[in-house]
């Protein structure tokens, strides 16, 4: 995402772009969606296509600490699915803007 915003000069054309870089080093991912100005395009993604909606709401919510936290591994397997299904995941539509 933050290749998107340094090519798209997202955060460059606005006078107050240097909060807003700093504001990148965050693992939010619903903030790095806003960030990359991807939010109407995911949306739409999201909207016409059940699973990535699903996988999402799945993603949305890790934080850096969640790693330290003890899960199942049904858990764990549940949001590897997420990230990484082919092609429904976070990760694969994450790269497909790259």
């Amino acid at each position: 995402m933050l290749k998107h915003l340094g090519e798209s000069g997202a955060i460059y054309s606005d006078p107050s772009y240097l909060k807003k870089l700093a504001d990148c080093w965050t693992h939010d991912l619903t903030k790095l969606v806003n960030l990359a100005g991807l939010d109407a395009d995911f949306g739409a993604a999201r909207g016409a296509n059940a699973a990535l909606d699903g996988f999402w709401s799945v993603v949305k919510d890790w934080k850096e600490t969640s790693r330290y936290e003890e899960r199942t591994e049904t858990d764990a397997r549940v949001l590897h699915e997420a990230v990484s299904h082919a092609p429904n995941g976070v990760f694969p539509w994450i790269q497909s803007r790259w």
